[in-house]
């Protein structure tokens, strides 16, 4: 197999991406003569387990002659699966250098060629919509998956549902210690609304009331909670846009139309926790705290490479959940930003 990273002088791809291939090899899971091509834009040290074969491809992501040295290294014979581990900015050049290549095409047999597109899809509902009218006309819908890496989380791969009509409240959150230093240039034009909030939150939020309907029902019946606060701020010493939310919901089905829900996100932060606390009528508590590491790349690696399909964002899913965000952040305007201290908590 051969494994194509773009963008892998990143984060993402040094700190889970290759952790995860690395510890599916260990185990047996991926064949012994896989190997990881990485495509950047510059030459930077990666620390590849030696146990993969590694090569390299330095150009840009519009470069035809880029896509051609890529062409040229992988292997025909084997099945491939490409990583694009970039900014949703620079989705749309990879897309199509893999198509006009020729590397991908509709005409691949299904496991033979599979692409994977790391959250968020799109910068906005708008740019997602076209990126999702790009890959249907480029690829098959099995050959181009959009990724939420918390589809891997085995916390909500298990989660069941309470019964609702004991529910008084749910709250989805995710709490980070980072600051956003080092990501300024990427987080100065996302926010915590699209960073987190758009993409892990409602995904988690869709996949607990599973049993009200396929997640992308679920975010369809989604909406704003009017008679709530919604509220958003950013730590000390960055105001360049929101770095923590607090934002009310209703799902708007007849089960769960009473139901309080609650996003809530921040960085900079006490601790690092992401977790679901559902609150009962009779004072009762539960508490479902996801899982952090490597683990949630492993299942979503083994999924794309297996086949299992329903791990991955829907048309439907993407659009519904950048139609709510954006009604929040249109909401938003009228708002004036908290501040709190670094280290403090939602």
């Amino acid at each position: 197999m051969d494994i194509v990273i773009f963008g892998i002088s990143g984060d993402l791809a040094r700190k889970k991406l290759i952790p995860a291939l690395t510890s599916l090899l260990n185990k047996g899971e991926l064949p012994s003569d896989t190997r990881i091509i990485g495509f950047s834009r510059s030459v930077k040290e990666i620390d590849i387990d030696p146990s993969f074969s590694y090569a390299r491809v330095v150009g840009t992501y519009d470069s035809p002659a880029s896509y051609q040295e890529l062409k040229e290294r992988l292997r025909p014979e084997r099945s491939q699966l490409f990583y694009i581990a970039l900014p949703p900015s620079a989705y749309r050049d990879v897309l199509t250098g893999l198509y006009v290549s020729g590397i991908v095409t509709k005409d691949d047999a299904e496991g033979q060629r599979t692409i994977l597109v790391e959250k968020p899809f799109g910068q906005g509902l708008s740019d997602a919509e076209e990126l999702l009218s790009l890959t249907k006309e480029y690829f098959r819908p099995d050959q181009c998956l959009k990724v939420d890496h918390y589809a891997g989380k085995e916390e909500l791969r298990k989660s069941e549902m309470p019964d609702i009509s004991l529910i008084k409240e749910i709250v989805c959150e995710i709490k980070e210690t980072a600051t956003v230093e080092g990501r300024s240039g990427f987080y100065d034009t996302v926010g915590a609304l699209r960073d987190v909030g758009q993409n892990h939150l409602l995904f988690m939020l869709a996949t607990l009331f599973k049993g009200q309907g396929k997640r992308e029902e679920v975010l369809e019946h989604l909406m704003l909670n009017n008679e709530e606060m919604l509220s958003v701020g950013h730590y000390e010493g960055y105001e360049a846009i929101e770095t923590s939310f607090s934002v009310p919901l209703i799902l708007n089905t007849n089960e769960a139309r009473n139901i309080l829900i609650r996003l809530r996100a921040g960085k900079a932060l006490d601790e690092n926790k992401a977790s679901i606390h559902i609150s009962f009528k009779d004072n009762s508590n539960k508490m479902i705290i996801l899982s952090s590491g490597t683990g949630a790349y492993e299942n979503i690696l083994l999924d794309a490479i297996k086949g299992k399909y329903e791990s991955f964002l829907s048309p439907r899913e993407i659009v519904a959940s950048w139609r709510l965000i954006e009604d929040v952040e249109a909401k938003k305007k009228s708002l004036s930003m908290e501040t709190y201290p670094i280290g403090g908590s939602l």
